[in-house]
């Protein structure tokens, strides 16, 4: 075979091979295991991984260009679906690539054409069903091809660079509710990789509050543990800006990525946010609720607040007040909705939620 190297931490190899697609994939992980042998480096023992994505001829492409960008979406889906898997390009990602282009097209005339909007779902102390703070969730309707989901538009939007135009688009509509809400809610509003990364973007986000005249602590901007991790050293330094600015910080998705404790204490932020997918078995894994409560003291040890996402039962609810957790967000209390449908009624401190549904 050929072996290149085309830029960065991509390779890619020519071969003369069986069109056998288990005969491809078992090459694909024969690669990857290769490259998954640990090594020693001065500063100590070192070890990658690799994913694999494959475009055979002609199935997959007549020429040069299109063998490649086809076996570079199959690699793709391989980073998306399982790091260190191998994907063959096939006529389901045929279909893929046609949906995503027509999503492409039609999300670059979505915010000229104000069809994008903002859903807000609570996060609740759980305790006494009282609501902190409103999450802004992205919601696209399109002529054309009807609900969007958010995962198939933001990965779009990221991939084609318009991921700013549309954070900034909403940003504003979400701004703009605040200004109407009672004074102890806070809005929280999350960013990308893309943003964190793009220093014109967060001077549009100050910019914004400004000129609307709402105050940052009001605000709390949600990144994820990924986009964290992608640059520590840059994310850090983002977040400690952010927060001089007076914003607030929450750590997202927490368990679903790295869950590594040894990185929290070089990150700034006020809120760690616990994924989903941490608490689904938490009622029958008494591991994952001991797990929870080191995560609570830590957060406590910080003197940063702790939220568990997609609390969707009373049990759920009942163990994590048992264990010592306040903060939550998920269907028990209340599914996403617009403003609108979110009937507030100001309470002192709080504000309660007065037309929540499990």
């Amino acid at each position: 075979c050929m072996l290149a190297r085309i830029g960065g931490d991509e390779f890619a190899l020519v071969i003369d091979h069986s069109v056998s697609h288990s005969e491809i994939k078992e090459l694909g992980k024969k690669i990857t295991q290769a490259l998954q042998v640990p090594f020693t480096m001065r500063t100590g023992l070192v070890q990658i991984s690799a994913s694999c994505g494959f475009a055979i001829y002609p199935g997959a492409g007549n020429t040069v260009d299109e063998l490649m960008d086809r076996a570079d979406f199959a690699l793709y889906q391989a980073k998306s679906e399982a790091r260190g898997s191998s994907v063959i390009f096939t006529n389901k990602h045929r279909r893929l690539i046609k949906q995503k282009s027509k999503i492409e097209l039609a999300l670059n005339q979505s915010v000229k054409n104000s069809e994008l909007c903002v859903y807000y779902q609570p996060i609740v102390n759980g305790k006494t069903g009282k609501t902190k703070g409103l999450e802004a969730l992205a919601r696209w309707y399109s002529p054309e091809l009807g609900d969007v989901s958010p995962t198939d538009f933001i990965a779009v939007a990221e991939k084609t660079g318009t991921i700013s135009d549309i954070t900034l688009h909403l940003f504003e509509k979400a701004v703009c509710d605040l200004k109407h809400w009672p004074p102890s809610l806070y809005l929280s509003f999350n960013l990308s990789a893309h943003d964190v990364m793009n220093k014109t973007t967060l001077q549009e986000l100050k910019r914004i509050i400004d000129i609307h005249g709402v105050p940052s602590r009001r605000i709390q901007f949600e990144i994820t543990e990924t986009t964290m991790m992608n640059d520590l050293d840059h994310s850090s330094k983002v977040t400690k800006t952010l927060q001089e600015q007076g914003f607030m910080i929450a750590l997202d998705d927490f368990g679903s990525g790295y869950s590594s404790l040894s990185y929290i204490h070089k990150l700034a932020f006020d809120n760690l946010k616990i994924d989903r997918s941490f608490i689904d078995h938490l009622l029958q894994d008494q591991r994952s609720q001991g797990v929870l409560k080191t995560i609570l003291v830590l957060c406590s040890n910080f003197e940063v607040s702790c939220t568990v996402e997609g609390v969707e039962t009373v049990e759920q609810k009942n163990l994590l007040l048992a264990l010592g957790c306040t903060q939550m967000q998920g269907y028990y209390f209340s599914r996403p909705a617009p403003i609108d449908q979110l009937d507030l009624t100001d309470s002192n401190e709080d504000v309660v939620l007065t037309n929540s549904t499990p």
